[in-house]
């Protein structure tokens, strides 16, 4: 999945390995460099979406997990477990 922030600035960029790791990645638009490497999801990132103030960032994956993001610090806020099937 890839999403561009409200303001254009940054493209979060999910996927992963399936049934190996998550990969989320959070790029700089004005110079296409990357500015955090979001690690955490435990297979691959299936959606993201940014907070309408761009941030935030919410992650979902094939884990059964979601997780919140402080975009500017690139840490994990939440992760929103328990669900039954793929999010």
């Amino acid at each position: 999945d890839l999403k561009f922030s409200p303001d254009g600035k940054l493209l979060a960029v999910a996927g992963g390995q399936p049934s190996a790791r998550g990969d989320l990645r959070l790029f700089d638009t004005a110079e296409w460099k990357l500015v955090h490497s979001l690690g955490g999801h435990l297979d691959t990132v299936s959606g993201v979406a940014f907070s309408p103030d761009g941030s935030k960032l919410a992650s979902a994956s094939f884990d059964k997990t979601v997780r919140l993001w402080d975009v500017k610090a690139g840490k994990m806020l939440h992760t929103f477990a328990g669900h039954s099937d793929f999010v």
